[in-house]
């Protein structure tokens, strides 16, 4: 299976009412197509589905399970401390279920 990721810069692109602080990243490629599911992890290693959260990993694959659709374009916003562990855990979610279309944000380390 051929797993394609896209590291992009998007901190004003995407607005968002959790705050999570972003690891820093050279630019690799803009933000090109509508983003329409956001994963956010936060420092507490709390998991949201669009702004939604998720009680546990499997509460975020049941509601993946219902929202997406593999050609679909996902977003994973992760807090610079998480461990590392955590985030791969959602990747793998995100394999089983086929959607292979997905960016981790990143802020620009120029900012």
């Amino acid at each position: 299976m051929l797993l394609i990721f896209f590291i992009v810069i998007t901190p004003f692109l995407i607005q968002s009412a959790l705050k999570v602080n972003l690891p820093y990243a050279k630019p690799v490629s803009e933000l090109t197509k509508e983003i329409k599911i956001k994963i956010t992890i936060t420092k507490n290693q709390e998991i949201y589905l669009n702004e939604e959260r998720q009680k546990d990993f499997i509460t975020l694959e049941t509601n993946l399970k219902k929202l997406h659709g593999k050609k679909e374009l996902a977003q994973i916003q992760a807090d610079k401390d998480i461990n590392y562990g955590f985030v791969v855990k959602v990747i793998g979610i995100f394999q089983k279920l086929g959607l292979t279309n997905f960016e981790l944000s990143t802020q620009n380390i120029s900012d």
